[in-house]
């Protein structure tokens, strides 16, 4: 979805299509009082695009700023230990609307079968099936970020910035899928490790054996 062609009440929705034309970021961004951005990683894999919209915004007095590090850390070209822009992380963990693929409770959001395909009864699972992972519905992450960008307080990195809807596992989101659907779920079970010849981590099949795992050996490109 074009986020310029929504219509949102006071919203100023404008296409960028040259970052690296700082007059016409600043101009585009004059009279603006928080800046969200979302530039994928692997579309500027050394943040330059997002570090010419950070001196932009700091040249057009944009007063808040939210890097796009929403799922984890990445060299945005914020600069911590300056407090020109005010900035603050927010990390929310997996988006819990991916759950509900292919019918997303959010109107203004996408989704595809990301590691759990419920409808399918299917799931990739990435290595240590049991490690604790957080999940957020995309309302709720909303309602955080609007609330921050309304605070009297000013944002700041250090008062911490995750946001955490629920503390759970992929295999408990699993065995819930399966005690709710009744299906048993085939798992892929995936374990990363880095190729030095290539961009990809190749999938390898774990030591321990078990009956629920079902083998993988495709590369897997990053």
């Amino acid at each position: 979805m074009d986020p310029s062609t929504l219509q949102i009440p006071n919203v100023k929705a404008v296409k960028v299509t040259d970052y690296t034309d700082h007059a016409a970021l600043v101009r585009n961004l004059q009279g603006a009082h928080t800046v969200l951005a979302f530039i994928s990683p692997t579309s500027d894999p050394e943040s330059r695009c997002q570090k010419a919209l950070i001196d932009a915004c700091v040249a057009a007095g944009v007063k808040r700023f939210a890097p796009s590090e929403w799922a984890g850390k990445v060299r945005s070209g914020i600069a911590m230990e300056k407090t020109v822009l005010e900035y603050a992380l927010f990390q929310p963990g997996l988006l819990m609307d991916y759950l509900a693929h292919p019918c997303p409770p959010s109107k203004h959001m996408s989704t595809f079968p990301m590691f759990f395909d419920l409808v399918g009864a299917r799931a990739i699972v990435v290595e240590d099936d049991l490690a604790p992972m957080v999940v957020t519905a995309a309302n709720d992450v909303a309602k955080v970020v609007a609330r921050a960008i309304d605070s009297v307080e000013p944002l700041s990195p250090h008062n911490g910035g995750g946001i955490v809807g629920e503390k759970t596992s992929m295999m408990e989101i699993i065995h819930l899928a399966e005690r709710i659907t009744g299906n048993v779920t085939p798992l892929s079970f995936l374990c990363f490790v880095p190729d030095t010849h290539m961009h990809s981590f190749q999938a390898k099949i774990p030591p321990r054996p078990s009956p629920r795992l079902r083998p993988t050996s495709r590369p897997i490109q990053i």
